[in-house]
């Protein structure tokens, strides 16, 4: 803390806690995204939209399929 202060990157030790504060709210929001989007793929499991696969030429195949899809839209 002592060193960004010294550096000028901050001005004060309020403004220094402020940025940091942020930064905590930035991280908790992305973590609370990323926690959504997990629950919508447990959720589509749970209802068996899935693909499973069990060899690597099963896996590569399911990816091709999928980038030939995205390319088709």
């Amino acid at each position: 803390m002592k060193e960004r202060l010294k550096s000028g990157a901050y001005k004060n030790t309020e403004e220094l806690v402020s940025a940091g504060l942020r930064l905590l709210e930035a991280r908790e929001k992305g973590i609370d995204a990323l926690r959504a989007e997990i629950m919508l793929g447990v959720d589509d499991i749970e209802q068996g939209h899935f693909t499973a696969c069990f060899t690597d030429p099963e896996l590569s195949e399911l990816a091709q399929n999928i980038n030939r899809r995205c390319r088709e839209r």
